[in-house]
């Protein structure tokens, strides 16, 4: 159905070619006079769509999307490092492929060992939770290395 949504707005002429088209993340640039707005400044707009599976990662991956992660203020980075490196991350956990594992439920490789299952984090609040810090909003987030 997701695929078939993308396909429609692509024939109906709101999104160009696509950008990136892997099998859970793709970005298309806007069509954007098709919405009826003129363009600002002739630079592209572009939406990028993420498909989350299982969707109990959807809080950790929406934090990280969402940012601010400027190589002035990487709170995106910040958050998925570990405390003993100046993180925001509990240490003995790892942040690969968009979820929260133990450390010890992945291989070498990072890939989850059989059987293994991610945390559940819903909601950016749970990830908050979990990472013992109150909710900030995408606009004030801040990193705080401790190095």
């Amino acid at each position: 159905m997701f695929e078939r949504t993308l396909r429609t707005l692509q024939a109906d002429g709101y999104l160009l070619e696509a950008i990136a088209d892997g099998p859970k993340k793709k970005k298309y640039e806007v069509n954007v006079p098709r919405f009826g707005i003129a363009p600002d400044d002739g630079a592209p707009f572009c939406v990028e769509f993420n498909l989350v599976t299982p969707p109990a990662q959807f809080g950790v991956l929406l934090m990280i999307r969402t940012g601010p992660g400027s190589s002035l203020n990487n709170f995106s980075q910040w958050i998925v490092t570990p405390r003993a490196k100046g993180g925001a991350l509990p240490d003995g956990y790892r942040v690969k492929h968009g979820a929260v594992w133990q450390a010890g439920q992945l291989d070498a490789k990072d890939e989850p060992l059989r059987g293994e299952r991610p945390l559940e984090m819903h909601t950016e609040e749970a990830f908050f939770q979990f990472l013992e810090m109150d909710y900030i909003r995408p606009e004030e987030r801040k990193a705080k290395w401790r190095r």
